[in-house]
């Protein structure tokens, strides 16, 4: 694994250029190397050009509201990602959250306190995996012989439910699949409004992929349900090297 750089790479996503100025004199007193973007479409290049260690995101750059976009980012970046925001809906905070962000800060905020909240994000945030050419997204895949999201060699072992989760989103080759069908297929039971079997799974599979660097392998979009960009196991019928007889592996129940 890479090593973390000596100082924090940070970029602020800020519409508003005192505050975005402020913040990135106060933040670089601190030890943080800074990149400061005014709107959307500077974002992306930004991100397209360096992967940071922190994103310091508001949520409305602009017309865009950066919540509805957390999967357009998570593409490019694995940044560890805060919003900074004078929304306090908490639905709003709460989708960020479940979209992948790791903080959710209102203004007005103290420095004392960003400076605190940002450096817990990098202190805290896993080393990063060193991609796989050749692999899944960020160089994970799913194994299906060892149950397991595997980049390399490094693991992150699955229970059955959650291999089954991940192995019906890849199918869907980035198209979201629906929290009803999703019970249907994993549990063989239609979804009742109560049910929380769905997000209860995701939830805990969450934070095994968070452990290890991987959390943007699932995303969700809202009110139609949940995708990835992991590609599919080849198939049930894992074929041996050549010379080697055929094999078939078992799906986890």
């Amino acid at each position: 694994m890479a090593p973390k750089s000596v100082k924090p790479t940070l970029v602020i996503a800020e519409d508003d250029a005192d505050l975005a100025a402020q913040m990135r004199d106060a933040l670089i007193q601190h030890g943080f190397s800074t990149i400061v973007v005014p709107d959307w479409n500077n974002l992306m290049l930004t991100l397209g050009r360096v992967n940071p260690d922190l994103l310091l995101l508001d949520q409305f750059l602009g017309p865009v509201d950066t919540i509805t976009r957390l999967a357009d980012i998570r593409k490019v970046t694995d940044a560890s990602i805060t919003f900074l925001t004078g929304n306090r809906d908490e639905i709003d905070r709460v989708l960020a959250l479940e979209l992948g962000a790791e903080d959710f800060l209102s203004k007005p905020i103290s420095v004392r306190e960003l400076v605190a909240r940002l450096k817990v994000r990098y202190r805290n945030r896993p080393e990063r995996a060193m991609a796989d050419p050749g692999s899944a997204e960020g160089g994970w895949r799913l194994n299906m012989e060892l149950v397991a999201l595997q980049s390399g060699s490094r693991q992150i072992k699955l229970t059955g439910a959650e291999f089954s989760f991940l192995k019906i989103l890849a199918e869907g080759k980035g198209t979201p699949v629906s929290r009803p069908d999703l019970t249907t297929a994993l549990f063989k039971s239609p979804q009742i409004s109560s049910d929380r079997s769905v997000d209860n799974l995701v939830y805990n599979l969450r934070r095994k992929l968070v452990a290890a660097g991987a959390e943007y392998l699932i995303n969700t979009t809202r009110l139609q349900g949940y995708s990835t960009s992991l590609k599919p196991p080849r198939s049930f019928e894992e074929r041996a090297p050549i010379g080697g007889a055929s094999r078939t592996v078992k799906p986890p129940e």
